[in-house]
């Protein structure tokens, strides 16, 4: 059973890719669609490019534009999808050694965990993940 389900409406075919391939490492069914009657109703959010979705009033609308990466636009939708898309606050917690393990936060919400060994990939990640929820 997935946590949430989400909808990617476009016809970008890498981006799906890559969002399906995020969402199966975190247990998020992702699901590809190239016309908004295709949406399955048990959809939280909805993941489209500006100029591909129309006029959808049924799902929140993210913006893969507005976004710097795939995981970043993901862990948007996780937000959105559990209810916390206007929450204040957003937490990285480090668990240190030979493997870094990180748990990324908002409100109460766990939207995504990773494991590092090296630190450039671990500062990279962190500063996306803080530039996207600044306030």
């Amino acid at each position: 059973m997935y946590r949430f389900q989400v909808a990617v409406l476009t016809r970008d075919h890498v981006l799906a890719s890559r969002l399906r391939d995020e969402g199966l490492r975190r247990g998020l069914k992702v699901v590809h669609v190239t016309s908004a009657g295709d949406i399955p109703l048990s959809v939280r959010a909805m993941i489209s490019r500006r100029g591909e979705c129309g006029d959808i009033r049924s799902w929140s609308v993210i913006y893969a534009e507005d976004f710097p990466s795939p995981v970043s636009l993901l862990d948007k939708a996780v937000e959105v999808a559990a209810g916390r898309a206007d929450a204040k606050t957003a937490t990285i917690s480090i668990d240190p050694g030979s493997r870094i393990g990180v748990a990324y936060m908002v409100a109460d919400l766990l939207v995504r965990t990773g494991t590092y060994t090296d630190l450039e990939g671990l500062e990279r990640d962190l500063r996306e993940f803080i530039s996207s929820h600044r306030g």
